[in-house]
């Protein structure tokens, strides 16, 4: 007879992510480990396949749910279909004819696709769009993202200097692009704020978050691949 209790052996667990369809049973999920292996499959032929940034994401649900898919009538509906909202990888999806997400396989050839304007000027530049690319946003800029309560009073971009703050961002090398723009955006506020705290430059606080001149190790740290995922994780569970 067992009388004991096993301890949960996992991970931190993922963030609640809304899902599109809610939560349906069976669900093989589990919130740390078994997300997608479990899953097999190879989608080759879609209606329409769109591949855009993941910033997109939450915009892009309420249209293509909403408005999109009733738009079309009951005789011809929209069948087999499937977007990617990720690092903008819609380049590499056109020369690879995939996207593989743990064993699944999207095949689907891209007929549409959404993400900054460099990338869409690559695929112009690659002859593979009709006419030119549309603009569809500007943003508002970027926000310091702190843990619920802001427990360690970070109120502007000069706290970010502080040793006892960690700074989470993009990864620089595999979100090279939303990197940089976090990356400068830290430099220039500091650089434009006509009223710095006493001592400290923008070149200061460069190097304090990012050169390791506040001599901890993890000062800043960064996620491995999809940030608007990682990063929020990161702070949420304190890492």
């Amino acid at each position: 007879m067992i009388t004991g209790e096993a301890k949960f052996d996992g991970a931190a667990p993922l963030l609640d992510w809304p899902r599109d369809y809610g939560r349906k049973n069976p669900n093989l999920e589990e919130p740390s480990a078994n997300i997608l292996f479990d899953l097999h499959a190879q989608i080759r032929e879609c209606d329409i396949a769109l591949s855009t940034s993941g910033n997109f994401h939450m915009a892009l649900l309420d249209l293509w749910k909403e408005e999109f898919l009733p738009s079309f009538p009951e005789d011809a509906p929209i069948g087999n279909w499937m977007y990617t909202t990720s690092p903008p990888i819609s380049v590499e999806q056109l020369q690879e004819g995939h996207v593989q997400f743990g064993n699944f396989l999207g095949a689907c050839p891209v007929q549409v696709a959404g993400g900054p304007g460099r990338v869409m000027n690559k695929l112009k530049d690659m002859g593979v769009v009709e006419g030119d690319p549309l603009p569809l946003l500007s943003n508002y800029g970027n926000v310091l993202l702190v843990k619920k309560g802001n427990p360690k009073n970070i109120q502007s971009i000069w706290d970010l200097g502080r040793e006892d703050v960690t700074v989470v961002t993009s990864n620089p090398v595999t979100e090279a692009g939303s990197f940089s723009n976090y990356r400068d955006s830290i430099y220039h506020i500091a650089l434009n704020d006509p009223e710095p705290p006493e001592g400290m430059t923008a070149e200061k606080l460069f190097d304090r978050v990012f050169n390791g001149a506040t001599g901890r190790e993890g000062k800043w740290v960064s996620g491995a691949r999809i940030h608007h995922r990682e990063a929020p994780w990161s702070i949420a569970y304190g890492q």
